[in-house]
């Protein structure tokens, strides 16, 4: 854990206050809305998610994409288009990566439903107040709390939505980044973890399910996530504590699939409660290479198996990074937290090194679930011909 200012933190990252323009003047406003279009895509159960897209900008045109999960809170919502969200889109943008935001289900304009796929489905008739109405929309104030975590369904949606870009040659999918806030990034981390356990399955036989699936299996589908960033990563999904969970899923991705994983917390009160949840998550990891605070608590978190950035100043790995503010969440996310991240990004990219692009034709595809690590298969997640997986819950909470 590195106890930094944020002036601290951009020198540690080898960045010069000017080196890139994150915040538009109020007067670029119109202009900043003109470099995203506006798009939507649907989720396996009928949802229609609303984001941005953002193509990429600017001299260096990396070869990634960067899917941004904003935050949300049962009692007080949430929208991409709060606070320093579009702010980091541009900036991001304007370092060379594609970008998709969007708004989850019954938050900022994902409202709308498919009235008969979508109550067809009886999680969503059994989660949601007011579901015997078949209503065409839905809110976040309906749902009970045992339904947030039905929205990793959502980052699925993007995904398909990402690999047909892909296939249009828009994106390279291979190399994506996660950043994700608060709740967002809870519903992230499930979403990885789902990946790390999905594989394509090659053969033209139906994969048979407690046998091992090794002629013609893939790797798993998270060797496409270069990286993420959690920003203020909640250990509850509307008053539900999943730290036990949290720490299943992030010990396989940082463990076992090598994904270097940056958390940013505030020092202050109020993130308390994240970063103490994000401190134990860590420890109960483990990775190699951790030392123990030190008189003012300084502590680097760093799991050496992980592709690592090389040369001074450069991440090192997987680890928290506490920025001297009494702030949380999507508060955080100023011009410099934002040049913060885009550097993360960037040391990450350097370290892992792009992949190939290559045709993805998901719709078409079939992919089954494996053990942690392993090619037993365990379950069927998506036969073919269905474009947007519908993921197994059972797969991420047991139940």
């Amino acid at each position: 854990m590195i106890d930094l200012t944020r002036v601290r933190l951009l020198i540690a990252l080898g960045i010069a206050a000017a080196a890139l323009t994150v915040c538009a003047p109020a007067s670029a406003q119109a202009e900043k809305k003109e470099r995203s279009v506006k798009i939507d895509f649907k989720s396996a159960d009928g949802v229609t998610l609303v984001g941005r897209y953002y193509a990429p900008m600017g001299p260096k045109k990396r070869d990634a994409v960067v899917l941004l999960l904003h935050d949300f809170n049962k009692g007080k919502g949430g929208s991409s288009k709060a606070n320093g969200y579009q702010d980091l889109a541009t900036a991001m943008q304007d370092d060379g990566y594609a970008v998709v935001s969007f708004d989850f289900r019954g938050f900022g304009d994902s409202t709308a439903v498919d009235k008969d796929k979508f109550w067809a489905d009886a999680n969503n008739r059994t989660y949601i107040n007011g579901a015997g109405k078949k209503q065409a929309s839905i809110r976040y104030d309906q749902f009970k709390p045992a339904y947030f975590r039905h929205l990793v369904n959502d980052v699925a949606a993007a995904r398909a939505y990402l690999d047909r870009r892909n296939d249009a040659r828009d994106v390279n999918v291979s190399n994506l980044i996660l950043v994700g806030v608060g709740e967002g990034a809870t519903i992230g981390s499930a979403w990885a973890y789902n990946e790390a356990r999905r594989r394509k399955d090659n053969n033209e036989n139906p994969p048979i399910i407690g046998l091992p699936r090794t002629t013609g299996g893939a790797d798993p589908e998270s060797n496409n996530i270069a990286g993420a960033v959690w920003v203020s990563l909640s250990p509850t999904l509307a008053g539900i504590d999943y730290r036990s969970h949290l720490a299943r899923w992030n010990f396989e991705l940082v463990r076992n699939q090598r994904i270097t994983t940056v958390f940013l917390n505030g020092e202050g009160k109020a993130d308390s409660t994240s970063r103490t949840a994000v401190a134990g998550l860590l420890g109960k990891i483990k990775p190699s290479g951790t030392r123990k605070p030190g008189p003012r608590k300084d502590r680097v978190v760093k799991d050496k198996g992980a592709k690592e950035p090389g040369g001074e100043g450069a991440m090192e790995g997987t680890r928290q990074i506490l920025l001297k503010d009494n702030l949380s969440g999507e508060k955080l996310l100023d011009k410099q937290v934002a040049r913060g991240i885009l550097t993360i990004m960037g040391r990450v990219m350097e370290a892992r090194g792009a992949k190939a692009w290559e045709e993805r034709a998901s719709a078409k595809a079939r992919f089954y679930y494996t053990m942690p690590n392993k090619d037993l298969v365990v379950k069927v997640a998506k036969p073919p011909k269905q474009e947007v997986p519908l993921v197994d819950l059972s797969i991420l909470f047991g139940r």
